[in-house]
Parts: structure tokens; C-alpha cells; sequence
């Protein structure tokens, strides 16, 4: 099964170091059932097993969309030495089905050292470096995410702090001034409360006035 684009990838270890000529791969290609032979294959050859240099055999096929039968797909391998042959098989549908591989090779004779590791692979291993040393409690570094965090929400606090003072004094300030304006009009509420503008009138008799008898 398709697995995000990436090749399936087969190793095979042989009894001794042999010279390769060419490698049989019997494919299915039912593609209405998303079978399809592999899209391209990548051969690579290692006489010990773990560095596989030199540049891989590479093999495209082209897609076939009208026959459904299986078929022997040969891949010519041009005398490539190794004990160890490895494979990479490229989708070109959902699913790669084989039935049977098969290689052409001989005993090579001679001898043969195993492959040491290259440049690019020697600066990348020494580049991996775990401290696997225990430090004391009082040695660990401080995390300065939390420090920020912690100043940020002192900076939070005391910005919230002077709004709400800044309120209240606006608050107090406006009652103020509302007392303020309510005590300069209450005079002339008065004054315009005197006599003369409602109510019953009295008649006062002086004392020089005089009352008749019958």
C-alpha cells in the first residue's frame, strides 16, 4: 500500500559477494482494482551491508492504462558488484503487487573490503551530541519564558490599577461638579417662590378704622 509517496524498499542479503546482470520482477497491473506496476525502481548495492554507495540503477516504467495482465518486468543491473542489494520501489497506484523476483548473477572473485562511511555521513553522526550529565538542581537553566510571563502580567496588573484610579477620580470629580451646579440654582428657585405670585391675599384693617353699631 501507497504509503505518502514513499517507495517500498526491499534489502536482500546474498551468501557471498556476487556480480549482478539483471533482476526479473513478475507485476501485477490490474489498475480498475488501483494495482498498477511500480512507476520507477532504484537498485543500489552494498558489499557490507550498512553504506550503499555509488550511483543507484534507475529504472522507469511507462504506464500502461490498457492490458491488465501480469507481466515480467526486467531491470539490467550491468555487472554491479555486492552481497547486498537493495530496492526501492516507486507507486504508481495504490498498491504494488509482485508475485515473484528473480536475479541473474555469478560469484565475483576477488577481494572486496566493506564500504566506510563517507564525509557527509561522518560530519552528520559527529554532529549528534547528547549530555547525558546529571546537573544539580541548583545548576538548571531558568526558564526565561516564565520570567517574561511573570513581568508581563506585574505590567498587566498595575496598567489595570492606575485605569481604575483614573475612573474613580472622574467618577468623584463629576458628582462634584453636579453637587456644585445643583447649589447655584436653588437661590433662584427661591426667589421665584415669593409672595404675590399665588395664593390668597389678607386684608389688614388699620387701627384708625371704625365699626358702626345699629
Amino acid at each position: 500500500d501507497t504509503r505518502g509517496g514513499q517507495p517500498v524498499e526491499i534489502k536482500f542479503e546474498f551468501d557471498q559477494v556476487r556480480e549482478f546482470t539483471a533482476v526479473h520482477v513478475f507485476c501485477n497491473n490490474q489498475f480498475t482494482r488501483e494495482v498498477q506496476i511500480f512507476s520507477e525502481a532504484k537498485i543500489m548495492f552494498s558489499v557490507g551491508g550498512r553504506y550503499f554507495h555509488g550511483d543507484p540503477i534507475t529504472y522507469s516504467y511507462m504506464e500502461d492504462r490498457i492490458f491488465e495482465h501480469s507481466r515480467n518486468i526486467t531491470i539490467k543491473l550491468h555487472h554491479r558488484i555486492g552481497r547486498f542489494v537493495k530496492m526501492q520501489l516507486f507507486f504508481a497506484a495504490r498498491w504494488i503487487m509482485i508475485s515473484e523476483l528473480s536475479f541473474e548473477s555469478d560469484i565475483a572473485h576477488g577481494n572486496f573490503s566493506q564500504e566506510e562511511p563517507t564525509a557527509s555521513e561522518t560530519n552528520l553522526q559527529s554532529d549528534v551530541f547528547v549530555d547525558k550529565t546529571v546537573r544539580p538542581q541548583s545548576e538548571l537553566p531558568v526558564s526565561t519564558a516564565k520570567q517574561e510571563d511573570e513581568t508581563y502580567m506585574a505590567v498587566l496588573i498595575g496598567a489595570l490599577m492606575a485605569v481604575i484610579i483614573l475612573l474613580a477620580v472622574a467618577i468623584f470629580l463629576i458628582i462634584s461638579r453636579h453637587r456644585q451646579s445643583k447649589n447655584f440654582a436653588s437661590p433662584l428657585a427661591a426667589k421665584s417662590a415669593l409672595p404675590g405670585t399665588t395664593g390668597h391675599q389678607h386684608q389688614h384693617l388699620s387701627s384708625d378704622s371704625s365699626c358702626g353699631t345699629a
